[in-house]
C-alpha cells in the first residue's frame, strides 16, 4: 500500500510540473517584466483588436501580402509595447503605494457615459471594437494609474523610459520570437 501511495504521489507531482511548465519555459508568455508574466492570450487579444480596428477602417490585414505582414508585425510590436508599459505602470504604482479604486474606475465610466451621451453609446463602441466592459475597466485602470504616476513624479517620463530600456524585460512573440531582449528585438524604441 505504501508503494501505491508513493507512486500516485509521484504521478501527481509529475502532472503538476507538466501543467506548470519547466523553468525557462515561456510557451504561455508573450513577455516577462521583472519576472512578471504577460500572457500570450492577453497579447493575442490586443493584436486581434488592432487587426479588427484596421479592418473596420477598410485597411486589409491579409497576411499573404507584404503590406499585410508589415501591418501584422507593427500590430504585434504595438501590442507588446502596450502590455509591457501597463505592467511597468503597475510595478511603479506598487512601489509608490499608488492604487486605483473601483470607485475611481466607476467614475471614469460615468464620465465616459456623459461624454458619449449614454452607457448604451459606450457599449456600442465597445462592441464595434470587439471589447467588453472588463476591457473598458482595464483601460480606465491603466489610464488612471498612469495619470497618478505622472502627478506623483515630475520626472515620470524619464523614469519610465529608464525602466523600459534597462529593466529585465524579455519578449517571446512576434518579431521577438528569436531574440528576446526588449526593446532591441522589436527594432523600435520602447
Amino acid at each position: 500500500m505504501n508503494h501505491l501511495v508513493r507512486t500516485v504521489s509521484l504521478l501527481l507531482a509529475a502532472a503538476t510540473l507538466a501543467a506548470c511548465g519547466l523553468p525557462g519555459d515561456h510557451s504561455s508568455d508573450a513577455a516577462t517584466v521583472n519576472g512578471v508574466s504577460i500572457s500570450r492570450d492577453a497579447w493575442q487579444r490586443v493584436v486581434d483588436g488592432s487587426q479588427r480596428s484596421l479592418e473596420l477602417r477598410g485597411i486589409p490585414s491579409d497576411t499573404k501580402t507584404a503590406d499585410g505582414r508589415r501591418r501584422l508585425e507593427a500590430s504585434q510590436v504595438a501590442a507588446l509595447r502596450e502590455l509591457i508599459r501597463e505592467e511597468v505602470y503597475q510595478q511603479m504604482g506598487h512601489e509608490k503605494n499608488i492604487s486605483v479604486s473601483d470607485a475611481e474606475i466607476d467614475q471614469g465610466i460615468k464620465d465616459l457615459d456623459a461624454t458619449l451621451g449614454s452607457h448604451a453609446a459606450v457599449e456600442a463602441r465597445l462592441d464595434s471594437a470587439g471589447q467588453t466592459d472588463v476591457d473598458l475597466r482595464h483601460l480606465l485602470f491603466v489610464n488612471i494609474i498612469r495619470l497618478k504616476l505622472r502627478k506623483a513624479d515630475p520626472n515620470f517620463s524619464v523614469a519610465l523610459d529608464k525602466r523600459l530600456r534597462q529593466g529585465n524585460i524579455q519578449a517571446y512573440v512576434g518579431p521577438c520570437a528569436d531574440n528576446h531582449v526588449w526593446p532591441q528585438c522589436s527594432g523600435q524604441d520602447p
